[in-house]
C-alpha cells in the first residue's frame, strides 16, 4: 500500500474542510456496524439518530446493519460487510491490525466488565462459580473474553450460558437460570439487586472506525462531525438519547494493542489480510477540519 506524504495529507484535509458535503452523484453510501450489546431492533432504534445526523452533516448516506449476536457480527466484519463500525477496543484494534481500518474518534475514558450475582446470593470469588451456570454475551464479545480469562483450566470453569444481550444475561441471573453473569459495568447500576463479585481491568471505550475503502475526505468529514457533536445542540441531544458521553480524538496505537484480547476467544481468528504498521498515515492524528 502507498501512504500519503504529510504534505499531501494536509492538502486533502484542507480540501475536505473547504469543500463541504459532496453533491448527490458523489455521495457515499456507508454501512455502519454496531456491536450487538442490544437486540437488532433496539440497536437501530438507539443509533439511527446518530447515523442520520452523520449523513446530514457530511452529505453521505449512513445506514445501520444490525447483527443478531456477536458471532454473526464477527463473521460479517471479516467478510468486509461494514464500511464503518462502532464497537469495543478489541474489535477496533483487530480491524486496525488486520483489516486496514482507521480509528476516527472514541468515547472518552475507559470501560470495564463486572461479574455479578443476584443480591440474595452472595458470592465472593469467581472460583465459587466452577461447574455452575454463568451467563454472558457470546464470543467474541468482550464480556465472554473477560469471563474466559478468569479460568485457565478447562477442567475447572463455569458452565457458560450464552445470551444475545447483556440485559438477557442479567435476567437469567434474576430468574435463577444462572448463578452469575459478566456484563458491562455501567449496566450494573440499573439493577440495584445485584451483587458485585469482581470487576475486570478497563479497556479504552468504544471507538468509531472506518474501512480503507472509505475515501479520505469522507473519513475526515465523519471524524470532524463526530468530535463536533458535543458542541452542537442537536448533536448533544442525540448523544444524550443514546447515552453516549460524546466523541473525542484518539489514535490507532491506543486500540491496536487490545486486538490481543481476541487470542482468549473461542472463535477462529481467520483473517490475515494485512498487518498494521505504526507508521501508517492516520487521519485520527490530524487536527479536525474547522
Amino acid at each position: 500500500m502507498v501512504f500519503s506524504s504529510p504534505v499531501s495529507l494536509r492538502s486533502l484535509l484542507l480540501a475536505a474542510a473547504l469543500a463541504g458535503p459532496l453533491p448527490p452523484a458523489q455521495a457515499a453510501d456507508l454501512v455502519l456496524g454496531i456491536q450487538p450489546v442490544l437486540s437488532p431492533e433496539r440497536t437501530v432504534e438507539v443509533y439511527a439518530p446518530l447515523a442520520d445526523y452523520l449523513g446530514e452533516r457530511t452529505g453521505h448516506t449512513v445506514h445501520i446493519e444490525p447483527s443478531r449476536n456477536f458471532y454473526s457480527y464477527w463473521t460479517r466484519m471479516n467478510r468486509g460487510e461494514f464500511d464503518l463500525a462502532l464497537d469495543a477496543a478489541h474489535f477496533t484494534g483487530y480491524r486496525i491490525r488486520k483489516l486496514g481500518y482507521e480509528v476516527l474518534a472514541a468515547l472518552p475514558d475507559t470501560v470495564s466488565y463486572t461479574l455479578v450475582s443476584a443480591g440474595d446470593n452472595l458470592i465472593f470469588s469467581s472460583d465459587e462459580l466452577v461447574g455452575k451456570p454463568v451467563a454472558t454475551m457470546g464470543p467474541p464479545s468482550l464480556g465472554a473474553i473477560r469471563l474466559e480469562q478468569l479460568y485457565d483450566n478447562p477442567m475447572r470453569e463455569p458452565l457458560f450460558r450464552t445470551t444475545n444481550t447483556a440485559e438477557e444475561s442479567v435476567e437469567m441471573v434474576l430468574r435463577g437460570e444462572a448463578v452469575a453473569a459478566m456484563v458491562p459495568t455501567p449496566l450494573v447500576s440499573e439493577y440495584p439487586n445485584l451483587n458485585t463479585i469482581q470487576v475486570t481491568a478497563p479497556t479504552p471505550h468504544l471507538a468509531f472506525s472506518a474501512g480503507d475503502r472509505v475515501p479520505l475526505n469522507v473519513r475526515v468529514a465523519l471524524r470532524t462531525t463526530l468530535i463536533g457533536m458535543s458542541k452542537d445542540e442537536r448533536g448533544r441531544e442525540i448523544l444524550s438519547q443514546a447515552r453516549l458521553a460524546g466523541f473525542v480524538p484518539t489514535d490507532a496505537e491506543t486500540y491496536a494493542a487490545f486486538s490481543g484480547l481476541l487470542e482468549h476467544s473461542r472463535v477462529s481468528l481467520h483473517s490475515e489480510k494485512r498487518e498494521w504498521n505504526a507508521n501508517t498515515t492516520d487521519v485520527a492524528l490530524a487536527a479536525p477540519a474547522k
